[in-house]
C-alpha cells in the first residue's frame, strides 16, 4: 500500500472494507460490472484516502506564500517569472 492515507493500514481500513463489502454485496452493486464486492469495496476506501490527500494538498497550495504578492483582479495566482499573476496582465508588476 502507497502512503495515502495514515490510517489504510490498520482496523480502519479494513473496517471499512468489511462494511462496503457487505452493503455492495447486500445490495447486489457489483451485478453491473461483475467485479467481487470486495474489489468494489477497497477500490472505495481507496478513492476515500486519494481525495483525502488531495484536498490536503490543495489546502497546501492555498496558503498563502509569505513572500508573495497576488494579483489585484482576485484570482489569487502569482508568477513570479512573469512578473504577473494571471493571465489578465494585471499584476502588481513585480
Amino acid at each position: 500500500m502507497s502512503q495515502k492515507a495514515k490510517w489504510e493500514i490498520g482496523d480502519k481500513y479494513q473496517i471499512l472494507v468489511k462494511e462496503f463489502t457487505e452493503v455492495i454485496n447486500r445490495n447486489s452493486l457489483e451485478n453491473g460490472s461483475n467485479t467481487p464486492d470486495y474489489i468494489l469495496a477497497r477500490m472505495l476506501v481507496e478513492f476515500l484516502a486519494t481525495y483525502n490527500d488531495t484536498v490536503q494538498l490543495k489546502e497546501e497550495w492555498h496558503k498563502p506564500k509569505p513572500e508573495a504578492e497576488f494579483c489585484n483582479c482576485g484570482c489569487h495566482k502569482y508568477y513570479k517569472f512573469k512578473r504577473t499573476c494571471c493571465d489578465r496582465g494585471e499584476g502588481r508588476g513585480i
